[in-house]
């Protein structure tokens, strides 16, 4: 129960602002559909290989690999002869960006306004580990998964005696036609910084509680388990953005 000075102080001030920022290491990710002939290529490579490929598609081709053959150049549009960014690839099933939960931490200050700028009021959390800081506080953790098979094969399989021409099991075709393949490439940007940087307002002088967070997670098919979403009661942070360093790039095709 609230004391008659907090009472008082929630009355003075009703408005105010909690800005949580977490960050730690992750990055920028995409997984992207490839052809039989491009996954061949690469994976007969080292990986450095493709992600040198990847950081600057034009340069490695011209300097480093002017052979290579026309299906294995896919970040290449030849009808409009350009280059695509990596992170822009053809064939894009995902592309993602945040922070890997097991190598975050979180800060929580409390400030006067709602701007970057204003004033620091007091901390509430300084720098602790996401995971430790949740389970210290009952938060509640919302755990998905990025299933790359449905963004593969997004109309399914063919069931039982579903059709003459295919087997059970197969993959049905694109919307397009095309019978869809298992062959991605994998790249990712891996940065250190702060991913994710929100303000939790209240307006009713409540100081804030952690219980009231929740905090979503996404399963990736690299191994990382991405934060992609935080919200306090019910209600969506919105996220104005993070501030990283590159650290490299990290690149690989599978056979998925």
């Amino acid at each position: 129960m609230a004391t008659d000075e907090e009472l008082i102080e929630a009355i003075k001030r009703p408005d105010r602002y909690y800005n949580i920022v977490i960050g730690g290491y992750g990055g920028e990710t995409t997984y992207s559909r490839i052809s039989y002939p491009a996954y061949m290529y690469w994976a007969d490579k080292e990986d450095s290989e493709l992600e040198s490929y990847m950081a600057s598609p034009e340069d490695y081709v011209t300097e480093e690999d002017p052979d290579i053959p026309d299906e294995a150049n896919f970040l290449y549009n030849a009808e409009e002869e350009y280059y695509h960014d990596w992170y822009e690839a053809p064939g894009e099933l995902e592309h993602g960006y945040g922070v890997d939960i097991g190598n975050s931490w979180i800060t929580i200050e409390e400030r006067e306004g709602e701007e970057y700028s204003s004033k620091h009021l007091a901390d509430i959390v300084d720098t602790e580990d996401t995971v430790q800081y949740i389970e210290d506080n009952n938060i509640e953790r919302e755990d998905g998964e990025l299933d790359l098979d449905a963004l593969l094969y997004p109309n399914g399989h063919y069931e039982e005696d579903e059709s003459e021409e295919y087997e059970e099991g197969e993959p049905k075709p694109l919307d397009d036609g095309t019978i869809p393949e298992p062959y991605v490439f994998y790249g990712m940007s891996a940065e250190k910084g702060s991913f994710f940087d929100g303000v939790v307002h209240v307006n009713d002088g409540s100081k804030f509680d952690p219980s009231k967070l929740k905090i979503y997670v996404e399963a990736q098919p690299n191994g990382d388990n991405v934060i992609t979403e935080v919200s306090y009661k019910g209600e969506t942070i919105d996220n104005n953005g993070g501030d990283t360093t590159g650290k490299g790039y990290y690149a690989s095709v599978w056979d998925w």
